[in-house]
């Protein structure tokens, strides 16, 4: 309310009428505040379930990829270690585990085991025949029993590897199906732990996977002073697990349940793995989005409190004004004056020639002007020079319209003069009354300067929010050291190209490539060496490729080449002889020339038909084929 009407109403006379409007208005800021709350609380879910779908779709492909690169590594360790249903001999089957084991760094252990629960090979550091076996143990002798290709342990410390980890097991079995051998990766339980650190507002959230039997094989973040054995070694009976039991696992759903960990209310999102008795969640506790909720009702309800005690004040101030109005007008001007000089915005009042009457301290604070200086003086003092005239001229056009008050800010941005001299930026609102043929003026303002500065920087703090999304999605799609396409992105361009090929009646070859030796460099020179040179092989054989053909990188020292447009089949063996060029070079690391060679695997298409991750695993088992026949050469794929 500006000072002028503030004025006015001290010299009116109160009407009785809002003894009966106050109630009402006190209801309707109530059912608003209810309603209000109802529909921000709803919003807030609805936003932030939607925020666990999104994680869990990224964790869920992150899973599978996972899940099908370690299925796709035991089963081509298993083709290696019994060719033709026949194990191999006990030195040549511990040379492969060891050397697979350099491959999958990420593994605890690779055990070979008999099936009588003897282990043969082990890439632990121990000796085999040291391990107590297992034969007693009712899993493994389950294990035997099971028809699945790959089946995943639930987590548990053994005498091989006494770290809680679990293992992803495949049965070798004989011509006439008959067990030859067990196949055991051993997996830390932290290890899918590394896939959630990065995942967006995972602060907020807790990712777990679930087996069916109610043994977790992950679960990010763990809170402090709870136990591995408690998290990994108990199974759960909290309410998603009543609830996927109930629901007999669907492949998908959320619901709202009492988390067993965290001891609170959560909500879930959930998804099951594709061929696995996995679920994957993803769980915000309540009272998260509570306080989210919370952070977004503050203000509305500050703002209806405030107005609701306003109304109340009102309500008693004028019923006492009623009542005893006469007194309160000798108080009216002593009042005034305080709000003027309490107020946090400047407070200025003209008379009818622009004269300044009224100037509070918070005027004098933000204009740096004395109330003495400026008294009686014209408020263009205040005002910059070039805007001067048209402002005099807002003030006899608003006076025109019989308006008691309008907001100046319409106008476009408004500036005011400090004492020094320099502009600032402001927002106002004025009004005006008469009194006894009298016009008074009063301007409210706002100094606006930190807002704009706040969103200028929110604006900044927008941008960068959007180059990071952008970063994050290009992770999910590039390998972080050599810059070429992960095997994500391999997929989906395979994808297109198989559609290409058919529609163009061409051919497409798969060649996937290990670098023969390169062991032996990153043991010599150190693994920042190692990642130097894999760089360097990546540069070069990037560039002996034609343009249309992709280099990706999907293992440690592994490379697929996806090689287009192809009229024949032998129009492919030109870029493979220059790819085993490029590897031949000499690279130099620390003054030395080091060399390597390569092995390829080429898988064509056509003539083989399958699909595009059959097309990897084709060229991948050829490599082997390569690597056996001699290495450094390259070995067509033959079903």
């Amino acid at each position: 309310m500006s000072v002028s009407n503030t004025v006015a109403l001290a010299e009116q006379p109160v009407r009785p009428r809002w003894n009966r409007l106050l109630p009402l208005v006190l209801v309707l800021l109530l059912g608003f505040a209810l309603l209000h709350g109802w529909r921000t609380w709803l919003h807030v879910k609805d936003n932030e379930i939607n925020n666990l779908r999104t994680v869990l779709s990224l964790s869920h492909q992150l899973l599978d990829r996972f899940f099908e690169q370690q299925q796709t590594g035991l089963l081509g360790l298993a083709a290696e270690i019994a060719p033709q249903g026949r194990l191999l001999p006990p030195a040549a089957l511990a040379r492969s585990v060891q050397r697979y084991q350099v491959l999958r760094p990420e593994l605890l252990a690779i055990h070979v085991l008999s099936p009588q629960g003897r282990y043969l090979a082990t890439s632990s550091g121990r000796v085999a025949s040291d391990i107590p076996a297992r034969a007693d143990d009712p899993d493994f002798q389950q294990l035997l029993q099971t028809s699945a290709l790959v089946d995943i342990s639930r987590p548990h410390r053994d005498a091989a590897e006494p770290r809680w980890h679990f293992g992803m097991r495949h049965v070798l079995r004989d011509t006439h199906g008959r067990p030859l051998a067990v196949l055991i990766f051993a997996a830390p339980v932290d290890l899918l732990s590394g896939f959630w650190r990065d995942m967006p507002a995972i602060e907020r959230m807790t990712i777990g996977v679930l087996r069916d039997d109610a043994y977790l094989l992950s679960r990010y973040p763990v809170r402090p002073g709870i136990s591995d054995t408690e998290v990994y070694g108990t199974p759960r009976g909290g309410a998603l697990r009543r609830h996927l039991v109930t629901q007999n696992f669907p492949a998908t759903g959320q619901m709202q349940g009492i988390n067993q960990i965290g001891g609170s209310d959560y909500q879930y999102a959930y998804e099951r793995l594709k061929g696995l008795p996995i679920t994957v969640y993803v769980a915000m506790p309540v009272p998260t989005m509570l306080d989210i909720w919370w952070g977004q009702m503050r203000a509305t309800l500050l703002l209806l409190l405030l107005m609701g005690g306003s109304g109340i004040w009102a309500y008693r101030y004028l019923a006492r004004r009623q009542r005893q109005w006469e007194a309160a007008r000798e108080q009216a001007g002593l009042r005034l004056q305080g709000i003027i000089e309490s107020a946090m915005d400047a407070i200025i009042s003209v008379d009818e020639s622009h004269r300044i009457v009224i100037f509070n301290s918070a005027a004098e604070a933000m204009f740096g002007h004395t109330q003495a200086r400026v008294l009686g003086q014209p408020v263009s003092m205040l005002i910059p020079m070039q805007h001067r005239d048209r402002h005099d001229g807002f003030i006899n056009a608003f006076a025109r319209t019989g308006r008691s008050n309008r907001s100046m800010v319409s106008r476009g941005q408004l500036h005011a003069l400090h004492a020094d001299g320099h502009q600032f930026p402001i927002e106002a609102a004025i009004s005006h009354v008469t009194i006894e043929g009298h016009q008074t003026f009063t301007v409210v303002i706002r100094d606006i300067t930190a807002r704009i500065a706040a969103q200028q920087e929110l604006e900044l703090s927008h941008h960068a929010l959007e180059q990071a999304n952008a970063q994050l999605a290009g992770m999910a799609h590039y390998d972080p050291l050599t810059g070429l396409p992960n095997r994500v992105l391999l997929a989906d361009r395979l994808q297109q190209a198989l559609a290409q090929t058919e529609r163009r009646d061409r051919a497409l070859a798969v060649a996937f490539l290990d670098l023969d030796g390169f062991k032996a460099v990153n043991d010599r020179y150190g693994h920042a060496a190692g990642d130097q040179f894999l760089v360097t092989m990546a540069h070069r054989l990037k560039a002996v490729l034609r343009d249309g053909d992709t280099l990706s990188r999907v293992g440690g020292d592994e490379f697929v080449a996806l090689l287009v447009d192809l009229e024949q089949a032998q129009d492919v063996e030109p870029v493979l002889q220059r790819l085993l060029q490029a590897v031949q070079q000499p690279v130099e690391l620390e003054g030395k020339e080091v060399s390597v060679s390569t092995s390829i695997g080429v898988a064509l298409s056509p003539p083989d038909h399958a699909e595009p991750d059959q097309l990897i695993r084709h060229a991948d088992k050829a490599m082997y084929q390569a690597k056996q026949a001699g290495k450094n050469r390259w070995q067509y794929f033959e079903a």
